[in-house]
C-alpha cells in the first residue's frame, strides 16, 4: 500500500503545476462555472436557505445598529430586502415557507419562527426547548417538524408550536460524545450529525437506531439534496465540500481555484437546480458552484454509483498509467485526490478511505490498469 501512495504522490507532485485549479471538480458532478457573486458587504454571515422561489436569505451574526441581520436574495444574487433580527445564527425553512431562526437576544438564545416578510410568528425559548446556543442546529422533516439538535439533546416541534417528543442522544454507539454541531435529515427521516470537535459523521434512522459512520475532515455543516446525496462543507482554514452517497461513499470534491481560495465555510444550502451555495465567514462572501448538465441528465437517467472492494493485490503500481487526452480539460488527478493523499500521510484518514479514493479514479477511468 505504501508503495502505491509513494507513487501517487511523485506523480501529484508533477502534476500540481500543469493541472488548472478550475478542473479540480473532477467526477463531482460540479464545475465553476460563470462568475456569479452577492453585491452585499457581510459583517460575519453564517447561515443560509432558500424559500420555494429560490430566494435565498443569509443570517449575519456580526450585528448591526438597525439589527436588520437576515438579508434575502433573488436567485441572481441581487440584494432584495432585510429582515429584523438581533444576531442571527443557524436557519432553517418550511415548506410552507416559514422560516426558523436561531437568534440572541439580550445574552439569552431563543428561536423565531417568523414569516419571510419578517414577523415573527412564535417563539421557543429555553423553557420549552433545551438549552439552545450558537451550535444550535435546525432541521425540518416530512412533515414540517422542526428538529432542533442541541448539544446531545435532539426534539421535534410540530408545525402548530407543540412538542413532539425530545431525546437524549448522548447513549446511542457512535454519537455518545456528541456535543454541539451540525445536522441534516434526509427524505426517509434519517439523521447525519456531527459532533464538535469530532472528524466523523455519524448517521441514525427516524427511530433513532445507529447505521453507520465515516471519517470527514473537519466537518462544520451538511445538507442532503433530493437523491439522497449529502453535501459536507469542511476543513477550515482551507475549507472545500465534499459529496457522499447515501452510503457515505465519496462522489467527488469542490476545492479551491487559482484565483480564490476558500477559508472557512459555516453554511450551505442548495436551490430547486441543486446548485451549491457555500457561506464563507471569514471571506465574507457566498460562492455559488453550478451543477452540470452532464450530471442532471445522468440524474434523470437514474443511473445509480456502485463501488466494489479494492484490496492491495488488486493494484499493481507498475501497470498504472495516466490516460492523457487532446486538451487541458483531458483527464487529470484531481486535487481532491492529492489532499486525500496528504490527510493519509498525516494520519488524518484510514487506509481504507485512502483506497476508497483511489478506487474512485480507477472507476472514472482517470487511472487505468493493463
Amino acid at each position: 500500500m505504501i508503495d502505491i501512495i509513494k507513487f501517487f504522490l511523485i506523480l501529484s507532485v508533477l502534476l500540481v503545476f500543469t493541472i488548472p485549479s478550475e478542473t479540480a471538480f473532477s467526477g463531482s458532478g460540479y464545475e465553476r462555472g460563470e462568475e456569479w457573486s452577492v453585491q452585499k458587504q457581510f459583517l460575519e454571515p453564517h447561515s443560509i436557505v432558500f424559500d420555494s422561489n429560490d430566494n435565498f436569505y443569509v443570517s449575519d451574526s456580526g450585528g448591526s445598529t438597525s439589527n436588520e441581520s437576515i438579508f434575502k436574495f433573488s436567485i441572481d444574487g441581487k440584494f432584495s430586502k432585510s429582515l429584523i433580527a438581533e444576531k442571527p445564527y443557524a436557519m432553517t425553512i418550511d415548506s410552507s415557507d416559514n422560516l426558523y431562526v436561531v437568534n440572541l437576544i439580550d445574552s439569552e438564545f431563543v428561536i423565531d419562527k417568523m414569516t419571510l416578510d419578517g414577523e415573527i410568528l412564535s417563539r421557543y425559548d429555553k423553557s420549552n426547548v433545551y438549552t439552545i446556543d450558537e451550535e444550535t442546529s435546525l432541521g425540518i422533516d416530512s412533515n414540517n417538524n422542526l428538529i432542533i439538535k442541541s448539544g446531545s439533546n435532539l426534539q421535534k416541534i410540530n408545525p402548530n408550536g407543540k412538542s413532539i417528543g425530545k431525546w437524549d442522544l448522548s447513549d446511542i454507539s457512535g454519537i455518545e460524545k456528541v456535543d454541539s454541531g451540525n445536522f441534516a435529515v434526509d427524505s426517509e427521516e434519517n439523521m447525519y450529525f456531527i459532533g464538535q470537535g469530532e472528524d466523523k459523521i455519524t448517521k441514525i434512522d427516524s427511530e433513532l437506531n445507529y447505521l453507520f459512520e465515516w471519517t470527514v475532515n473537519k466537518p462544520a455543516g451538511m445538507i442532503v439534496a433530493s437523491d439522497g446525496t449529502l453535501f459536507v462543507n469542511y476543513g477550515a482554514p482551507g475549507s472545500s465540500v465534499a459529496l457522499f452517497s447515501k452510503q457515505g461513499e465519496l462522489r467527488g470534491e469542490l476545492g479551491n481555484f487559482a484565483d480564490v481560495i476558500f477559508r472557512d465555510f459555516v453554511g450551505i444550502a442548495l436551490d430547486s437546480n441543486e446548485n451549491i451555495y457555500v457561506v464563507d465567514k471569514e471571506n465574507k462572501t457566498i460562492t455559488k458552484f453550478p451543477r452540470s448538465t452532464a450530471e442532471i441528465n445522468q440524474n434523470q437517467e437514474n443511473k445509480e454509483i456502485t463501488s466494489e472492494e479494492v484490496t492491495n493485490s488488486q493494484i499493481d503500481p507498475s501497470s498504472l498509467e495516466l490516460e492523457t487526452g487532446s486538451s487541458d480539460e483531458s483527464t487529470k488527478i484531481p486535487d481532491w485526490i492529492r489532499n486525500t493523499m496528504q490527510w493519509y500521510i498525516d494520519g488524518s484518514i484510514s487506509e481504507e478511505e485512502m483506497i476508497s479514493a483511489l478506487q474512485y479514479l480507477i472507476k472514472e477511468e482517470i487511472i487505468k490498469l493493463d
